[in-house]
């Protein structure tokens, strides 16, 4: 499981296994902040041991006998929630880095237009240039898609 945080999927486990239930390997994972998408397998499951899981975050609670078209749709939801948590997370990473890459005059004109103020505005509160505001807020944004 060493790079499973690499990885797109998700995890199927019973709720009955050797060593660790799968419930607390749910909660071991979640202190570990590792919040792979979990179908729970079970035949000795209950309506709180399901409420119980999905509030951990699991994305489905299935009794035994599993039918194919039961399991199936239950592991592309899982992954489907993966990918989407994922797409997410690259988001913001590549978010962070331009903002790491602002000077600060540069974080400072994004953060007023963050706040909804006008170059005008802006210039006036940094006490520059309306021009210097444009200039500044264009090289701020030529790395955001």
């Amino acid at each position: 499981m060493e790079d499973a945080p690499s990885r797109i999927g998700c995890i199927v486990l019973d709720v009955k296994m050797p060593k660790m239930s799968g419930l607390q390997l749910q909660e071991r994972l979640n202190e570990l902040g590792m919040p792979c998408p979990i179908v729970f397998l079970t035949g000795h499951g209950d309506i709180d041991m399901a409420v119980q899981t999905m509030r951990e975050g699991a994305c489905d609670f299935l009794q035994k006998p599993i039918k194919q078209e039961t399991f199936l749709p239950a592991i592309e939801r899982a992954i489907k929630k993966d990918r989407q948590a994922r797409a997410g997370a690259t988001d913001m990473i590549h978010e962070r880095h331009i903002l790491a890459s602002l000077t600060p005059r540069e974080e400072d004109v994004c953060r007023l237009v963050a706040e909804g103020l006008t170059s005008v505005l802006i210039a006036s509160r940094l006490n520059i240039s309306k021009r210097t505001v444009d200039v500044i807020r264009t090289a701020a944004l030529k790395n955001w898609p």
